[in-house]
């Protein structure tokens, strides 16, 4: 059951007619021609990505929001052109020097399209180099934040839902009254129903160390530092997804990329947990605590932001499912919860853990 799912291992590209909408855009940008057009199809749709090549053979990617977001969008990708001592994507400007063009209700950034492969790496080397460049990348992203305040004033502040936290478990195992509760639990599977039904002590001892982190410790960050957000480059880790450019605590969002890279080690190689937990864990926080992270540097303090982290994802998601009747996100559901688990095994909060030693994938398999 543990390691089993990842949701973001891969991303079908599908060949697109190039539409006129699409090719206007690119046109706003200066790339006058813009060919051999593929979508990037994410599982979360709250924008579409597109990647084509311009006239001097250069890829570039071609990203759609609703319009509505045109501000927010502007701001990011300001804050991302801006960032220095670290390789990320670096949006293009278009014609009117401004980054985001608005055609009829969309909402358009530009940028080059960055050569590598996602992080997939089972070395703890190139884990400790990921670490280190978010590191430079968060603290870069966290100056530009405090010095231009009044360029950022558009950008979202995360809502943890912290006081959510500890009827998540309950409301997650209630009996189903509405056809969306049905899909909810119908997406988190019988097993793990019965799981969080027999562990509710557990969970509020879980839901306790989270909410130990100060939350009103906000920086820009981005929220979303993951395997999938993390392209292996020539030139260094390079970290896209511009749309998770907000503000929040930048030490939860340190915390989940190692837990995330550390899990993704996991599910690549089963075999290889026990070295990831007793030896590659601790070079990392060793690494952290070099880096001058002493809160994130135990086994502890590193688990209560990462497990502040995926309970406010969970928070998220039962709000808009429930309040807002979205399902576009329930696809998430079961490996978020997993994911409280799966923190618990890699850091060794696993105490009462119903999950630890017994329901991993075969760990003889590679």
């Amino acid at each position: 059951m543990l390691y089993e799912i990842e949701t973001n291992a891969e991303f079908p590209v599908i060949n697109v007619d190039e539409t006129s909408q699409i090719v206007a855009a690119a046109n706003e940008f200066g790339l006058s021609f813009f060919t051999d057009i593929v979508e990037i199809e994410k599982k979360n749709r709250s924008s579409n990505i597109y990647c084509g090549v311009a006239e001097d053979s250069t890829r570039y990617i071609i990203r759609r929001c609703n319009a509505s977001l045109s501000i927010l969008t502007e701001q990011q990708a300001s804050a991302l052109a801006s960032v220095e001592h670290t390789h990320t994507l670096t949006p293009r400007m278009n014609l009117k020097g401004q980054f985001v063009s608005v055609l009829g209700d969309s909402a358009w950034v530009c940028y080059p399209f960055i050569e590598g492969e996602l992080f997939g790496s089972v070395e703890s080397h190139d884990l400790l180099v990921v670490v280190t460049e978010a590191y430079n990348f968060l603290s870069a992203l966290a100056a530009y934040g405090e010095s231009n305040k009044s360029s950022v004033s558009e950008i979202i502040h995360v809502d943890t839902r912290s006081e959510d936290w500890s009827n998540l478990a309950a409301r997650m195992v209630a009996a189903p009254e509405s056809k969306i509760e049905d899909a909810y639990q119908k997406e988190l599977g019988l097993d793990l129903l019965e799981v969080l039904r027999e562990t509710d002590s557990w969970w509020k001892n879980i839901v306790s160390l989270g909410q130990e982190v100060d939350f009103e410790q906000e920086f820009l960050v981005h929220y979303d530092l993951q395997a999938a957000n993390v392209i292996m480059n020539p030139k260094g880790p390079a970290f896209i997804d511009m749309e998770d450019i907000c503000f929040a605590n930048d030490q939860i969002s340190l915390a989940h990329l190692v837990f995330k890279l550390l899990r993704h080690m996991i599910w690549l190689r089963p075999s290889r947990r026990n070295e990831v937990c007793q030896h590659i864990l601790p070079a990392v926080l060793e690494k952290l605590d070099s880096l001058g992270c002493s809160d994130l540097a135990e086994r502890e303090k590193i688990a209560a932001h990462a497990f502040a982290h995926t309970l406010s994802d969970l928070a998220a998601i039962m709000h808009l499912t429930f309040e807002s009747g979205r399902q576009d996100l329930l696809y998430d559901v079961r490996k978020k919860v997993l994911n409280i688990f799966e923190i618990a095994d890699i850091f060794g909060i696993s105490q009462g853990n119903p999950l630890q030693m017994n329901l991993y994938r075969n760990q003889a398999s590679t």
